[in-house]
């Protein structure tokens, strides 16, 4: 499925690792996701953001504010995974550029994604910035800004990008492979 993703959502998951890390965080958060994509400033996601009023730098700003108040100090030499928040995010991203008819997924996508949250501090902030669901699809889909986000990375930042996200589709195999397991076994998810 990541090969669907454009050069900007793919370089969202990176920076949403470093905003992760930074923190002495393991698990990458839907919250850091956001921030990966506010980060860009100039992706399609941030783009459709200002349009519909938001004030990016702003709402970049005072995440950033929020997420450094609730820091952690785990050790760091420890795997980066996904929070098993964030995998519904990448699958949501995927179908809302299916429904939109989008040949890739964009940072654009990957908000919409983060919408289909229930709850959280991601969707608290875009919620309260004036962003729902409804109102940014239909921004999306009628977006007449820049040219869609390119696919291909530079060559420079490919190996970098290629080894996070061999470990992110591996992790989402993992959690695949965990949920299946326990539907098999006819238990809940935790």
């Amino acid at each position: 499925m990541l090969q669907y993703f454009t050069e900007h959502s793919r370089l969202a998951f990176v920076l949403a690792q470093e905003e992760a890390g930074k923190r002495g965080l393991v698990l990458i958060e839907p919250e850091h996701i956001l921030l990966g994509i506010l980060r860009q400033g100039d992706c399609r996601g941030a783009h459709v953001l200002a349009h519909s009023g938001v004030d990016v730098e702003k709402l970049r700003d005072e995440l950033s504010t929020h997420l450094s108040e609730r820091s952690a100090h785990a050790p760091l030499q420890q795997e980066m995974q996904l929070h098993p928040k964030s995998k519904p995010v990448i699958d949501a991203a995927y179908e809302e550029a299916r429904l939109l008819n989008h040949a890739d997924v964009g940072t654009d996508h990957l908000l919409l994604g983060l919408l289909h949250l229930d709850g959280g501090l991601a969707v608290e902030a875009l919620l309260l910035s004036g962003i729902d669901r409804d109102k940014l699809r239909e921004t999306v889909r009628n977006w007449q800004g820049e040219s869609a986000e390119p696919r291909s990375a530079k060559k420079t930042e490919q190996s970098k990008k290629a080894s996070f996200f061999e470990g992110l589709h591996q992790t989402i195999g993992r959690m695949e492979q965990s949920s299946s397991s326990d539907s098999d076994r006819g238990s809940e998810p935790t």
